[in-house]
């Protein structure tokens, strides 16, 4: 595992070629090396909806549960 801090609020962990983003301190999306991105469906600050969008870049990315978002974290 290696952690990347994107700037003092945005961080990802990479996990070989997976990633989990984390907006402030909790994780918000990730990206599952072969299928895709995903998203929290909870709304947590207009910051961190604006640090998904950026961090995603434009690429889709399926809606799923906080609970999901956090279960990836192992």
């Amino acid at each position: 595992m290696k952690l990347h801090r994107i700037s003092a609020t945005e961080t990802e962990l990479h996990r070989g070629n997976d990633v989990v983003f984390f907006s402030y301190d909790t994780p918000v999306a990730y990206f599952l090396s072969g299928v895709g991105y995903f998203r929290t469906d909870k709304t947590f600050s207009q910051s961190t909806s604006k640090h998904i969008c950026k961090w995603l870049r434009g690429f889709k990315a399926e809606v799923v549960p906080q609970a999901t978002v956090e279960a990836f974290l192992g």
